[in-house]
């Protein structure tokens, strides 16, 4: 047929995407790719477009991803097929060096709740500046079925989606047909949320890079934040299910996406750097090594006792400014906590990269418009 690739061009175009892509393959499974690809070259500069996410710098100027497609109106998200080791039961201890400067799951399982990010607020005022807590969460165990073990992907309607193994099990899955792409924006989220006995909270919120480290173990979960152990926020456990492969800058159904597409410059820009995952419970020596040799690499300071409280402050901020009158302040907030809010401040930059951002001045006539005061 006129116009149809032939097999050696499928071939080159899929070998064009995955040395766009190298960067994100994942260590002893398989290359991390966006949820469909493209049927022929005609589409193929449009499928870049809308689903491959960008690569960026980091604050170091290391190369990074960040899941919105090019032109910065759409949350994107990238998988991994099964594992070929088969589905990994619990412990699972996981590093995520990453931002998230609103609520989103950084991290889920494929086809499964396995969840690391900022969701599921426990306050009115955290449900009001979309600032929640770090929190991880599981599915309650659900054995896979015979069909989904060692399944790959598998191309199913005229659209191009993909279909995971033999099909979905467990309340928790989802077949996934057309376009692969399903976000809370489009008006087609299911908005899946796990009972409180499978959310287990810390207390730092998004908003600056951060190494995060998780040990999914039912109620013995442990959460780390820049080599500092989580203070729980809330005493729950995680559930107890198991991590079939690996949704990145989503969780599995695309609820809570780590970007927000068409948001401020510099806002909404979820970025991750770098995702190392590995079955069982590690040492807490080798977890603090590892954790050392991240933050160094990434330019992530270590967490100290100011940390959470300096959070804490910041996020009063927010809902200072965010919140209807009449105005409440639970506490006390320093000025130079204050003076640091995009909407003050005179100085800013851009929290994924660190590159100077453009602030109008009080008073600024310089365009056509009035100044943001």
């Amino acid at each position: 047929m006129p116009g149809c690739p032939t097999d050696i061009e499928r071939r080159r175009l899929r070998a064009q995407a995955l040395a766009r892509l190298s960067s994100l393959a994942v260590r002893g499974a398989t290359v991390a790719l966006p949820d469909s690809s493209p049927d022929d070259a005609r589409t193929y500069e449009q499928h870049q477009i809308d689903h491959v996410p960008r690569i960026t710098r980091s604050i170091t100027g290391r190369r990074c991803v960040q899941f919105l497609n090019v032109a910065g109106d759409r949350a994107v998200r990238l998988r991994t097929p099964y594992f070929a080791c088969g589905f990994v039961s619990q412990p699972v201890t996981i590093f995520i060096c990453a931002v998230a400067l609103v609520d989103g799951c950084i991290l889920s399982g494929l086809r499964r709740r396995f969840e690391v990010g900022h969701m599921y607020p426990d306050s009115s005022r955290d449900a009001l500046i979309d600032m929640s807590s770090v929190c991880v969460s599981a599915s309650q165990k659900d054995p896979p079925k015979e069909a989904e073990v060692g399944g790959g992907f598998r191309r199913t309607g005229a659209s191009g989606g993909l279909v995971i193994g033999g099909g979905a099990t467990g309340s928790d899955s989802e077949t996934e047909a057309g376009s692969g792409y399903s976000s809370s924006s489009n008006g087609s989220s299911t908005m899946s949320v796990p009972p409180e006995n499978c959310i287990h909270r810390g207390t730092i919120g998004p908003g600056a890079w951060h190494c995060y480290t998780v040990v999914m173990d039912g109620k013995g979960t442990e959460v780390r934040v820049d080599g500092r152990r989580e203070e729980k926020a809330f005493a729950g456990g995680c559930g107890d299910g198991v991590l079939d492969g690996l949704t990145l800058g989503a969780d599995h159904h695309f609820d809570f996406p780590l970007c927000d597409g068409g948001a401020l410059e510099g806002d909404g820009e979820g970025t991750i750097a770098e995702v190392a995952a590995f079955k069982g419970r590690m040492d807490e020596g080798d977890i603090e090594c590892i954790e050392r040799r991240l933050m160094a690499k990434h330019g992530i300071s270590p967490g100290t006792k100011m940390s959470p409280i300096e959070d804490e402050w910041g996020r009063q901020v927010q809902a200072l400014i965010a919140q209807p009158h009449p105005w409440k302040l639970e506490g006390r907030v320093p000025l130079r906590i204050a003076a640091r809010h995009h909407s003050v401040a005179w100085y800013r930059a851009n929290k994924v990269t660190g590159e100077d951002l453009h602030v109008p001045r009080i008073g600024s006539k310089l365009g056509t418009g009035s100044s943001d005061w």
